[in-house]
């Protein structure tokens, strides 16, 4: 054993001869252990005591004291190398620490309270009138209450969750045709005009005045039915007739045979026999009610019907939610929309790893649609409940703005739910990782992992301890 020690001690002594680099801190050797003491270069730092290529001194570069001699080309190579490679001086459980906690960062968890706030804020965007007009919607809810005035029949309608929950939706398309009769009229409104005179918007309204006065009398099962009718009227005479589907509904008349004229809104608000309500339901389908187009599942006179004997059940909401179906198509689509870079990369790699992330794409899809449509329709159904419970302390006004957004928020919260459901069955997704793999073969992305990283540690994120140990040596190394 002591001869095989002097052995390599009088070998090292050949290569390097008698140089200041032989026994020194220049050359790693048996005589100081085949350590580099790189604390001269970086000050003290218990991290980058590390073994060296006896072919570098302490700065990374060509030891000369070694006697050998390389060119000039190769030297600039490899000094150029060490000063751009981010993750030099790390070792490889460091630089895929780093790696891993990037691809965590890209599916973060979203908290409860911030899916509620999110949905109540993406809703207000399906009813822009609040924020673009809102003194006109102020005023509006002063005008329609005085028709919806909980009292007698109506509060006893009211407090019925089927019978609320068309109540709700016939004073929603009241307080439309209330606000935007004061609006002017002129070529300058984007979406609607205003009515062309006092007369169309009395005719409009007067359709809802009839039928909800005759409910007021007789709160009979045929009334209730034109409440629904007149909801309906009331809906389609909310035309849009601004400029910009003016100039829409113009260019697509360029290449059409039949042109098509937007009607005015009186003229929309004209019954549909039920004959062609019949023959719409025919011609839409189950895809024209899956995404709102087509006619409803149920006439009024049906709807009408389940509200008297106390209304749908939940189960019976959710098969006839249109809203929740037409959420449900687009959380699909917005998971596999987010989700394309992660498939497209996973295949790249190789055609295993991308069949999985199409898979975990899938089921994911799959829970947040079935999630949305869960909680969408127990929105809906839960706030008639909710509602009628507390009777007229709610306010028809107020009632119907909650409404207007509980479906949404609460469908959101389903989805939320069910995507914590998915990501315990399937995992993170193996794209995070791909993707994080492909950013740590350049330069610049190895910079953008670091600072990834280093922002997360600076937000008081969970950040594995051996990549915090990885940015401390990076900063260390660097200042």
């Amino acid at each position: 054993m002591v001869g095989s020690i002097n052995a390599l001690s009088n070998m090292e002594y050949m290569l390097y001869g008698n140089t200041p680099g032989y026994g020194s801190i220049n050359a790693p050797s048996m005589m100081n252990n085949y350590c580099m003491n790189l604390n001269n270069n970086y000050g003290f730092n218990p991290y980058m005591n590390q073994y060296m290529n006896p072919y570098y001194n302490t700065a990374g570069q060509y030891n000369p004291t070694f006697g050998q001699n390389i060119t000039s080309a190769y030297t600039a190579q490899q000094t150029n190398s060490a000063s751009n490679n981010v993750f030099a001086g790390l070792s490889t459980a460091e630089q895929n620490a780093i790696i891993n906690d990037y691809a965590q960062s890209l599916s973060p968890s979203e908290s409860f309270l911030g899916t509620t706030v999110g949905a109540v804020g993406f809703s207000t965007l399906f009813h822009p009138r609040a924020i673009f007009h809102p003194i006109n919607t102020f005023k509006s809810f002063k005008e329609t209450n005085k028709l919806f005035n909980l009292e007698g029949n109506l509060l006893e309608a009211w407090q019925s969750p089927g019978k609320n929950e068309i109540l709700r939706e016939a004073y929603a398309a009241t307080n439309r045709i209330d606000a935007r009769a004061l609006k002017g009229r002129g070529f300058w409104h984007i979406r609607r005009n205003g009515f062309v005179n006092e007369k169309e918007y009395k005719d409009i309204r007067n359709i809802m005045e009839k039928a909800v006065n005759a409910y007021k009398k007789h709160p009979t099962e045929e009334n209730l039915t034109k409440i629904i009718e007149a909801t309906e009227r009331l809906n389609r005479a909310n035309v849009k007739d601004g400029i910009l589907p003016k100039g829409i509904n113009w260019v697509k008349n360029l290449v059409r045979e039949d042109k098509v004229e937007i009607k005015s809104a009186l003229e929309n608000s004209k019954p549909v026999t039920q004959a062609a309500e019949d023959a719409g339901k025919k011609a839409t389908g189950w895809l024209g009610r899956l995404i709102g187009n087509g006619a409803t599942e149920t006439t009024a006179a049906e709807t009408a019907k389940a509200a008297m004997n106390g209304g749908k059940s939940y189960l019976q909401t959710l098969k006839t939610s249109g809203g929740g179906a037409f959420g449900a198509v687009l959380m699909l689509g917005f998971e596999f929309l987010g989700s394309k870079g992660k498939i497209k990369d996973s295949f790249e790699k190789d055609s295993k790893t991308g069949w999985k992330q199409l898979g975990q794409t899938t089921v994911k899809g799959l829970g947040s649609a079935a999630g949305w449509a869960a909680g969408e329709a127990l929105g809906t159904w839960g706030t008639a409940k909710l509602f009628a419970k507390f009777g007229s302390k709610i306010k028809p006004g107020i009632g119907t703005a909650i409404g207007a957004i509980a479906g949404m928020v609460v469908g959101s919260i389903g989805c939320w739910l069910s995507g914590k459901v998915t990501k315990k069955l399937v995992g993170q997704d193996v794209g995070d990782k791909v993707q994080a793999e492909k950013l740590a073969k350049t330069n610049e992305g190895q910079m953008q992992l670091v600072q990834n990283t280093a922002a997360r540690i600076q937000n008081g994120d969970d950040v594995d301890r051996q990549a915090q140990i990885a940015i401390q040596k990076l900063l260390a190394q660097y200042s």
